[in-house]
């Protein structure tokens, strides 16, 4: 890859392989975003949750974050957040 000078597609190559491997492994995987942290007891309870609804072990990885329409307090002014539904 460096000697062809395509280091910069290193990156979308390996999301790519890994998108490939969780395909082939069946694998699900989940965001969840919330606000404030999860702790680990509400991540497996998330993880259980996704399990029994569909059926497959999801891959579950965790963010905190505030989303934008909460942060600019868009909600309130009668849009709805689409990270409330």
């Amino acid at each position: 890859m460096a000697s062809q000078r395509r280091a910069n597609a290193l990156p979308s190559m390996i999301t790519s392989f890994e998108a490939l491997a969780a395909k082939a492994r069946g694998a699900v995987s989940a965001e969840v975003v919330t606000a404030i942290p999860m702790s680990a007891t509400q991540v497996k309870g998330v993880a259980a949750a996704l399990r029994q609804a569909l059926g497959k072990d999801p891959e579950v990885t965790t963010g905190a974050s505030t989303p934008p329409c909460l942060a600019a307090s868009r909600c309130g002014s009668g849009l709805a957040c689409s990270m409330l539904r």
